[in-house]
């Protein structure tokens, strides 16, 4: 038994197993609206500012629908190992709820999609870059990183509408591509060719005013530098954004995104990988390095703070292997503690870092510090100035070989936003390069 229904004006026929799903997807927002109603007023929050998403804590996924004793039966963990075929329903169903009640400003259900985006404790599903395998793919996947590289807005057609003349009508023609979330057995991609003639022969002129378009974007999100292991590369993931989640971040951005890892093919013999987004979380560096403290660390930083040479006791806690060097290492106690920024208004703001330059001759201990600052700062970079350029260290606009689109690269000063950059040998940089970098350092980068 097959079920026949509309999905963004494309006629899809659903086979008894979808339809369950579907359900499945009704009967949550039912008990939803039976019990707390903690969504419903979200969804109300969301129309009221013109929103297209609705973001949904996954362990409130994972409560609905379990069994007792049966490991996996809850709508949470279905949608993680098989996230294209519930999303999808997911979506239908909060239209029908919107569709449904009364809400405010309900005119943008007639212009925009509505989506569902998800959030939450993605237990062994929230990994790195560099841990996504084979097993990850088609399945729900949460990547933790840093944005290095944004290509521009580009407008993907999914209808076209053409007119016929001979007939006096208009034809329409929707497209789906390897990584539309519509896809399955009975419905397969679609060639993206718009038509020019009708099965009569009759010319097709394409209303481009009437067809219907989506946003889309791709970046690049790679692993933290501080988590990449010793002497490897961070590993990197091309992201797919759509719609709402377009310009979401920027090169530089820490941000945790949650999607499908799909496959996709551009020839007949090689496939790449791609993860197509569901939501963006944006990190905020500072609230991210604020960690609890413990009853007996505030009992510690109390009993140190009454100590009158608390200075010294720091200063001489930096690289207490190396003998000497006491106001170079005040000095870096003090870079790291940093100053106090100020937004003074009318757009003015006082930088509060420090920076420091570290001169002496060879054999001195300097490089040794600068790994003691890698390794103790919470968030940090290294680099070399030998080879390092102006355009690496701050940003540069790249051509991809496959595309030939022009994107924003973000250097290692980027990178390195609000935390710390160390580079040796910086005598070794030519003037150019350093001159670059002098922008970037009033900016507090």
């Amino acid at each position: 038994v097959s079920v026949l229904y509309w999905w963004e004006g494309m006629a899809v026929q659903l086979s008894d197993a979808q339809q369950a799903v579907k359900q499945q997807c009704r009967d949550f927002f039912r008990s939803d609206e039976e019990g707390g109603k903690k969504y419903a007023r979200k969804i109300e929050d969301m129309l009221n500012v013109a929103g297209t998403r609705l973001v949904m804590d996954i362990q409130d996924l994972h409560r609905y629908g379990a069994v007792e004793g049966e490991q996996g039966s809850d709508l949470g963990h279905q949608i993680l190992l098989s996230p294209q075929e519930y999303l999808r329903f997911l979506d239908e169903a909060l239209r029908e709820v919107v569709d449904h009640k009364d809400y405010i400003k309900t005119g943008i259900i007639n212009t925009q999609a509505l989506h569902v985006g998800l959030e939450g404790y993605f237990g062994k599903f929230q990994v790195s870059p560099r841990e996504l395998g084979a097993w990850h793919l088609n399945k729900l996947v949460c990547l933790d990183g840093v944005v290095t590289r944004t290509s521009a807005n580009i407008a993907k057609i999914s209808k076209s509408v053409h007119w016929n003349e001979a007939k006096n009508s208009f034809m329409e023609r929707s497209y789906r591509d390897q990584l539309s979330s519509e896809i399955d057995d009975h419905h397969l991609p679609t060639v993206n060719v718009m038509p020019k003639r009708d099965i009569d022969n009759n010319i097709l002129r394409t209303e481009h005013g009437l067809c219907t378009y989506t946003d889309m974007q791709t970046i690049v999100l790679q692993e933290r530098p501080e988590k990449a292991p010793v002497g490897s590369l961070p590993r990197s993931v091309e992201v797919r954004l759509e719609n709402d989640l377009v310009d979401k971040v920027k090169p530089g951005d820490r941000a945790k995104i949650i999607g499908i890892y799909m496959p996709y093919t551009e020839n007949s013999k090689e496939f790449r990988t791609i993860l197509v987004a569901n939501n963006v979380i944006l990190i905020d560096l500072k609230e991210n390095q604020e960690k609890e403290l413990l009853p007996e660390d505030v009992k510690n930083i109390e009993k140190l703070s009454k100590n009158n040479n608390i200075f010294d006791m720091l200063s001489s806690a930096v690289a207490p292997s190396i003998f000497g060097h006491k106001q170079i290492k005040e000095a870096i106690v003090l870079m790291m503690l940093g100053g106090v920024e100020h937004d003074i208004g009318n757009h003015h703001h006082i930088r509060g870092d420090i920076h420091l330059l570290l001169v002496g001759e060879p054999a001195t201990a300097k490089s040794q510090l600068l790994r003691f600052v890698m390794k103790l700062a919470p968030h940090s970079l290294s680099t070399t100035g030998k080879g390092s350029s102006g355009v690496g260290l701050t940003g540069a606009v790249v051509v991809d070989p496959d595309t030939g689109e022009k994107s924003l690269a973000a250097g290692a000063m980027v990178l390195a936003d609000r935390g710390v950059l160390c580079i040796d040998e910086f005598d070794k940089m030519s003037d150019a390069d350093r001159v670059a970098m002098h922008e970037p350092w009033s900016r507090a980068l």
